[in-house]
């Protein structure tokens, strides 16, 4: 026997497996999931169009995997997805760009990847967004850090914000979480009440 014969399944996590593109094409015929969790599970391109089959996911984990641009290019047919983890998985401006296509996420995850001032841009289009997590890797100016600004949680983590950036997070008012650890701010930078224009 084997998971992909309970059906009735709506949630799974199999994160930190070895499931592989095999398992993941597997996993198409729970039909009724809505929650799903492979994280760190050696999925790759293949296995995210497997995924895609899944249409009534409303969240889904597929951070620390092997998906690059094309692999988004097959998930973003997932448009009831309100929240997706893709961070590890060296996700670019060009990743960025793709996931514009799903309007519906109210949160995101792409730490650990490539993001720059571009895929900022781009990710600050989802008018539903509410949550981003940007830890590592993103090397913003200080103006990308007003871009934020819709933002209500906001994970900036081990990123190089600089003085600048950090003075901009004054104008960051819907922020209710806010991570910013190992960037380096001073003590003097959290006082401060206007943003840099």
């Amino acid at each position: 026997a084997s998971l992909s014969t309970i059906t009735g399944l709506t949630s799974l996590d199999v994160g930190s497996s070895k499931i592989g593109n095999d398992g993941a094409q597997a996993l198409i015929a729970l039909t009724n999931l809505t929650s799903l969790d492979v994280g760190s599970s050696k999925i790759g391109n293949d296995g995210a169009r497997d995924l895609a089959a899944l249409t009534t996911l409303t969240s889904l984990n597929v951070g620390y995997n092997y998906i690059g641009v094309a692999g988004l290019r097959e998930l973003v047919v997932l448009t009831n997805l309100i929240s997706l983890d893709v961070g590890g998985n060296g996700i670019c401006d060009d990743g960025a760009r793709v996931l514009t296509a799903l309007i519906n996420l109210t949160s995101l995850s792409v730490r650990d990847g490539l993001i720059d001032n571009a895929g900022v841009g781009y990710l600050v289009a989802l008018s539903n967004l509410t949550s981003l997590d940007l830890e590592n890797y993103y090397t913003s100016k200080s103006g990308a850090v007003l871009d934020l600004r819709p933002f209500g949680s906001c994970k900036l983590g081990r990123n190089q914000i600089g003085v600048a950036g950090a003075r901009n997070l004054a104008a960051l008012t819907n922020l209710t979480s806010l991570n910013i650890r190992g960037n380096d701010i001073s003590l003097s930078l959290i006082h401060i009440s206007e943003p840099t224009r």
